[in-house]
């Protein structure tokens, strides 16, 4: 009787799987200090100390500031200002407890406006900090008291709609600053697009988006629907409707039903109200004007795609970034008369929304890079593709360029360098990537979107100055100890993307709430508009002979590149420039919270709060909750008491459990270290273990009758592990080393004598490596192309009653199928483990199989086998289909496959024991088949749930069963 399989039961699951820290800490040499609000506590690295002072008062006053539309003080929360990352972004989260905001600013136009990027943030973020403490309340609130954030997590993410909280943040920045991005044409550009071309969408479909169609995202939507309801309903119909819909939130229709009950009509009313009253507006605004004639170049998409920054090539062509539902982002150069598309270069991780440049011959755009190890440490890279020879350099490395312009001619760069303590310079530098000049911006200034004039003599940049507003400079190349000259006044109106030459401006200006292209004579301050366009006219780019520009149409089909002869003739003077419109002027009214920036300011100045060094040691023990498992989720029922530190370095957890198949307790401790450079990994566990053992037949005559026996089995385990990103082009690249080792002991061992003993140790050590590159897009099913690999080895070297070995190596390859999204794959996998060459010697241990079986089977065990698998898979249809307010069918798709798993197994033959030869036997288990599967959102979970229907043909009836074909049911969860 093989009790050692008993024995060691886990060895193969991963350590401390519940508390696996992952990469995203810092380096160590972050020097961190700790600022100690009244509401808030701000965690910054040194440099940043003087943000992070600002900050904590700035916070202070909005927890204070009881604003009309969500009043009440939130709980005390934690802010850990990230200074290492290149990636403008910001979030608050549970699990722990915790808003993170990275310290980059945008260079993209519709996000920024004239703000201070981190006073926006803290806006925006904070808002989401009440909106977490508002909805916590109720069913949620008695859950949460009991379980701690895991359960507040579960109840916001299954009754609270993604939209409903991004779009009252954008609110309430735009309500609270003067330049929101509720006040900016580029932000809800792309709903007008759709709007003024396309049928209303589906609410189901608007919450969940759709793979067949392009769907304006979360805070475009969110931001229209909550301004309707307030507008109409008064300011606290929203907070009214959560603090209602949480005393019932274990219904995911509680919101609409209080939604309902207060203003008569649920979400999908409002939904349907809101988007056909702005279809009705911006069609009737896209007839009231002629339009400017442009010619749109390029072939018209069958689906969303935008041809983003069109920039000349000489005269003869643009060259714009390619991206949509069907296209992953591409270079691609278009001929004026749109018969011509040139695929130059998919490019990798790109900064999104920050401009390529084209000049002196080449094609320079800005890409991410990241450090292998540690997740919040990011840089920004110039690439350059030379448009004659087609080849690609990068010019830095641990840079942070986070902006690019290239002179026309001349071999010379300009970068908007990103500095660790948030200050700005303007590097000049040559074509090899080296410093020739470069000038520095006062602390507080940002610079977004330089670009050369025509001439090349001089360079249009965007200055934000905090408090101030927006202003478009020129600026002598090479770079001098003069300042750069400015050409327009400071506005807290969205002025973007200028371009021109030495006598003419040209930019973007909000106009009649769309953005359309103006310009004006250099030194005069009249403003002319040059387009009339029906949603809105950006990014304009004079060519090079001075005829033309060249800029982006919103369609709504996307962002077209437009070509339009300049004709001074048609130009109208533009008398108001002003975005802000009435229903916004009704947020900033509703909100009576005026002035929060300036107090807060004065607060900062006239007493500036104290910083202290933070210290990790008092911090890393920070438990946020409880996870709780049972049945049927499981065969047994635990209760862990979860901790993890805000900055991500340790993560632990205590749990006791209980397994109702054996009817025995369990308790253990894991524990995750993320402070250096590898990752390790521990956890002990003490269980009690049970099993029936059967009746035996001695050789006197007696029978022993079977019965039930007991044990104790106790186990540790230690683990390292290093996963490094190492991507620097279009494939995602990573290798993991793992390396683990651990005992497990059986004692207190209560089977009869008669039996082979039970009682002992095993101590498997395990190495382990993954890796892998591939990529794909938003329809694709599967990476376009990929390749990845698994090695693992685990060996008993270090004693202990039992022995075993594995190998293990699988490999999977990726391909397209004959079709765009169809897609093959190949899975070739082999293990061996290691087996008794007599009957005489003790049996090694038998791991777990690490291999997946054939499909169709039963599964087997063996210590040799072999897996090939073929699989091609397509997609079949985007019904974008709501069943019952409930389920959301996103796409349906097909996968037909074939299996050929070789079993080994190995038997004995001879007269006696001793003289017994081993003999193996090879046992196939084919298998044909066929998958169709759908892809699934259940109300407001924001995660695809794949359903699926299989039927497997077995080849070979010896194997497992009788010949013939089963029907499946098969699910997974797709992140």
């Amino acid at each position: 009787m093989m009790v050692w399989g008993l024995v060691c039961a886990g060895v193969g699951r991963p350590l401390a799987a519940q508390v696996s820290v992952g990469t995203e800490q810092n380096p160590p040499e972050v020097a961190w200090r700790v600022v100690e609000g009244i509401r808030v506590r701000v965690v910054a690295p040194a440099e940043l100390v003087r943000d992070a002072r600002r900050l904590a008062t700035l916070i202070d006053v909005l927890g204070a500031s009881d604003t009309t539309s969500l009043g009440g003080a939130p709980r005390r929360v934690t802010v850990v200002l990230q200074g290492r990352s290149a990636t403008a972004n910001g979030f608050v989260t549970l699990m722990p407890r915790r808003s993170e905001w990275f310290f980059t600013a945008p260079q993209g136009d519709g996000l920024l406006g004239a703000n201070d990027w981190l006073d926006l943030l803290a806006i925006h973020e904070y808002r989401h900090v009440k909106q977490f403490d508002h909805l916590d309340r109720g069913v949620t609130r008695f859950f949460s008291r009991w379980f701690g954030e895991p359960a507040q997590a579960a109840f916001l993410g299954w009754t609270t709609p993604s939209w409903l909280l991004e779009g009252d943040a954008v609110a309430t920045e735009t309500a609270l600053t003067q330049s929101g991005r509720g006040r900016m044409p580029s932000f809800d550009a792309e709903l007008r697009g759709v709007l003024l071309e396309g049928e209303l969408p589906s609410y189901w479909t608007t919450v969940h988006r759709s793979f067949g169609a392009f769907i304006p995202d979360q805070y475009q939507y969110g931001f229209h629907v909550v301004r309707e309801v307030r507008e109409s309903q008064g300011p606290r119909v929203w907070a009214d409707a959560m603090a209602a819909g949480t005393r019932r939130s274990f219904l995911p229709w509680a919101l609409s039903s209080a939604l309902s009950r207060q203003t008569g009509r649920g979400i999908t009313g409002w939904h349907r109200a809101t988007l056909s009253e702005m279809q009705q507006r911006v069609r009737q605004g896209a007839a009231a004007a002629p339009l400017s004639p442009a010619t749109v170049i390029g072939r018209t998409p069958a689906v969303w795609t935008d041809d983003d920054f069109p920039q000349w090539d000489g005269d003869s062509g643009v060259v714009v970034m390619q991206s949509g539902l069907d296209v992953l982002p591409t270079l691609v150069r278009l001929t004026p008369t749109g018969t011509t598309r040139e695929v130059l270069q998919s490019p990798g991780p790109i900064s999104w929304g920050v401009p390529h440049s084209v000049g002196g011959g080449a094609v320079h755009w800005i890409e991410q890079r990241f450090d292998p190890r540690w997740g919040n440490r990011s840089y920004t890279v110039v690439m350059r593709r030379d448009l004659r020879r087609g080849t690609t350099t990068q010019l830095g490395d641990t840079t942070r360029w986070v902006a690019v312009a290239a002179a026309p001619d001349a071999p010379r760069l300009v970068v908007v360098e990103q500095r660790l303590d948030r200050t700005m310079d303007l590097v000049e530098l040559d074509t090899a990537g080296v410093v020739q000049s470069r000038v520095s911006a006062p602390v507080g200034d940002a610079l977004v979107t330089p670009r050369y004039a025509v001439d090349g003599r001089s360079l249009f940049i965007v200055r934000v100055r905090r408090g101030a507003g927006r202003r478009i400079e020129r600026c002598r190349v090479p770079f001098g100890d003069t300042s750069c000259e400015p050409l327009t006044d400071f506005t807290h109106e969205a002025l973007h993307a200028p371009s021109g030459n030495d006598t003419l401006l040209f930019a973007t200006l909000p106009v009649n709430g769309r953005d359309q292209v103006v310009a004006r004579r250099i030194g005069e301050s009249r403003w002319w508009q040059v387009t009339r366009r029906p949603v809105g006219a950006t990014t304009p780019v004079l060519s090079p002979s001075g005829e033309a520009i060249a800029f982006n149409d919103q369609t709504g089909r996307g962002r077209r590149a437009a070509l339009m002869r300049l004709d001074r003739g048609s130009w109208t003077p533009l008398a108001d420039s002003s975005s802000t419109a009435a229903d916004v002027q009704a947020l900033v009214a509703q909100e009576r919270a005026d002035n929060l920036l300036a107090r807060a300011d004065s607060l900062s100045t006239a007493q500036p709060l104290p910083d202290a060094p933070y210290r990790p040691s008092r911090q890393l023990f920070n438990p946020y909750g409880w996870a709780v498992l049972v049945p049927p989720l499981g065969p047994s029922a635990s209760v862990r008491l979860l901790s993890q530190d805000v900055l991500g370095t340790l993560g632990s957890s205590v749990g006791v459990g209980y397994d109702f198949n054996e009817s025995a307790p369990s308790a253990d401790v894991q524990v995750s270290w993320g402070g250096g450079y590898w990752l390790v990994d521990a956890d002990a566990r003490v269980s009690v273990r049970r099993d029936d053992y059967p009746s035996v037949l001695l050789t006197s005559g007696d029978t022993l009758l079977g019965g039930t026996w007991r044990w104790r089995e106790t186990s540790a385990g230690l683990g390292v592990r290093l996963p490094l990103r190492l991507t620097r082009d279009l494939y995602n690249t990573f290798v993991t080393l793992q390396a683990s080792v651990r005992e497990t002991r059986v004692s207190n061992s209560t089977l009869p004598s008669v039996f082979t003993s039970d009682e002992g140790s095993v101590r498997p050590v395990t190495l382990a490596l993954s890796a892998g590159r591939g990529y794909g897009w938003i329809r694709d099913l599967q990476p376009v192309w990929g390749q990845y690999l698994t090695l693992v080895l685990r060996e008993t070297p270090l004693g202990g009653t039992f022995r075993g070995r594995q190998w293990m190596a699988r490999t999977r390859l990726f391909a397209p199928g004959v079709i765009r999204h169809h897609g093959l794959l190949v899975d070739l996998a082999g293990e061996l483990q290691a087996r008794r060459s007599s009957l005489t010697e003790a049996a090694p241990y038998r791991f777990s199989s690490l291999l997946p079986f054939a499909r169709g089977y039963p599964s087997v065990s063996a210590a040799v086998a072999s897996r090939v698998a073929v699989d091609y898979v397509f997609p079949l249809w985007y019904p974008d289909l709501t069943l019952v307010q409930t389920l959301q069918v996103r796409r349906v798709r097909g996968a037909v496959f074939a299996d050929d798993y070789r079993a080994v197994r190995r038997q004995f033959v001879g007269s006696t024991p001793a003289t017994a030869q081993p003999f193996d036997t090879v046992v196939p288990f084919r298998s044909i088949g066929a998958e169709l599967w759908a892809d699934t959102r259940w109300w407001y979970l924001p995660v695809d749930i794949p359903l699926g229907l299989r039927y497997a043909w077995r080849l070979d009836p010896s194997a497992g069963g009788a010949r013939g074909g089963q029907v499946e049911f098969v699910a997974a969860f797709a992140f």
